[in-house]
């Protein structure tokens, strides 16, 4: 078990540094800004829901968010049905911006079955959905933000701030 999770933080440590050094260099935005345009592709979202899926918080969603409207990536808009409901959306600007992002992080992990044997492409494919479908459960059935106290004390205050 010891070399597993040797192996999954090794993994998790160059997966961040290839997607800021290849994907998100030079490019004059930042990795957790990659990941919000990129998952703003699939539709609009309200900011906590941003910031449950890339692991962070609301008032740090809300920072990034703001950095992102200024560049012209992001609008935020009422929803129509409840006009106290906003959510965030990309604008053409920001659409071309993470479509051109998402097709080069495509292209680079393609690359990356290059360097794996073509009789274990399909092996390695596999492993990687089930342990992605296993952080998944891990995800619905931990609640990672009663893990200490710090957590515990943000999480009242982000409440607080809603």
């Amino acid at each position: 078990m010891k070399l597993f999770s040797s192996e999954l933080i090794k993994i998790c440590r160059l997966f961040g540094a290839f997607e800021r050094d290849l994907v998100c260099c030079g490019r004059s935005i930042t990795v957790p800004q990659c990941w919000v345009l990129q998952i703003l592709l699939e539709e609009p979202q309200a900011i906590s829901m941003l910031a449950e899926s890339v692991g962070g918080t609301v008032s740090a969603m809300t920072r990034l968010i703001d950095g992102l409207e200024r560049k012209g990536k992001v609008k935020r808009t009422k929803v129509s049905n409840d006009k106290r409901r906003v959510v965030v959306e990309l604008t053409s600007k920001g659409r071309d911006k993470a479509m051109a992002l998402r097709e080069e992080s495509e292209r680079l992990l393609a690359s990356l079955l290059f360097y794996v044997p073509s009789d274990k492409q399909e092996q390695v494919k596999e492993s990687i959905t089930l342990i992605r479908m296993a952080i998944e459960k891990m995800n619905v059935n931990v609640d990672f933000n009663d893990c200490c106290e710090t957590c515990k004390h943000n999480k009242l205050k982000n409440f607080d701030n809603t």
